[in-house]
């Protein structure tokens, strides 16, 4: 009585919902265990294998990989899978998972190193349906379905970072420089209009001149200012003969030499 109810305690084995189980009958594969109450013959079968049969979310570790443009970036990704056919899975490879990973891994690499690095945001949707298709393909005879592809991640290298950052500072100086030329030139327009209301009688090559010989010493005033000129006393001379008085000088001589 009592070695019956044992038997029968070790025949029993129960199955989760969502899970099956492989038996094998004297060393070979025998049938699955389906959820449930299930019965084996104790001696002759073993469960050699229980797994789930639920969609699962494998985290890959972050990798490297290279655009067509050269930079390096780290991929992290995940995949999501079923497994579809339990006996495949177990008989078929030693380690599903780390062929998943290895698929992955080489189409996102292949992927991104066909385009460049300002174009992968936009690929992304192009990457996973290369990954699903290579992966269905692959993965079949394991009994395994990748569902989808997730990118959680792009990272350029600290290298590409730098020099991104050097560029955005040297496109903003250029912008800044074109900002104060266009300043400067409004400035000599209005001070030229300064000139042609103040001094009507004045000839317009005058006040060109004039303005001129104005910028001239106001870049010598600008190196006066600096340590580099030892001679500051014969630039303050230059500076001291040219004012308004050369300008009506010069504009006299102009009036002259057109009456003549």
């Amino acid at each position: 009585m009592i070695f019956a109810i044992t038997y029968i305690g070790l025949s029993i084995r129960t199955t989760p919902q969502g899970q099956q189980a492989l038996v094998e009958r004297l060393g070979r594969y025998h049938r699955k265990l389906r959820p449930g109450i299930n019965f084996i013959v104790p001696g002759l079968d073993k469960i050699v294998y229980q797994g789930s049969l639920k969609e699962t979310i494998l985290e890959i570790s972050p990798f490297t990989a290279t655009t067509k443009d050269y930079v390096k970036i780290q991929a992290n990704i995940i995949v999501n899978y079923k497994v579809l056919d339990i006996e495949r899975t177990f008989y078929e490879i030693d380690d599903y998972e780390s062929g998943i990973i290895s698929i992955a891994v080489s189409v996102v690499r292949s992927e991104i190193g066909r385009i460049n690095f300002n174009e992968i945001s936009s690929a992304f949707d192009e990457i996973v349906q290369v990954f699903l298709d290579a992966a269905d393909i692959l993965t079949e005879p394991w009994g395994i379905k990748p569902t989808n592809l997730g990118i959680v991640g792009i990272i350029a290298s600290e290298e590409y970072t730098d020099s991104q950052r050097s560029l955005e500072i040297a496109k903003r100086s250029s912008s800044q420089e074109r900002e104060n030329l266009v300043l400067e030139g409004e400035s000599i327009a209005n001070f030229a209009s300064s000139l042609r209301e103040a001094l009507p009688s004045v000839s317009e090559e005058a006040i060109l001149n004039y303005i001129i010989l104005y910028k001239y010493f106001s870049k010598l005033k600008d190196f006066e200012e600096t340590e580099l000129n030892e001679d500051k006393q014969a630039i303050k001379s230059l500076k001291d003969i040219f004012d308004m008085s050369a300008l009506i000088k010069y504009s006299d001589k102009d009036t002259s030499k057109n009456a003549e």
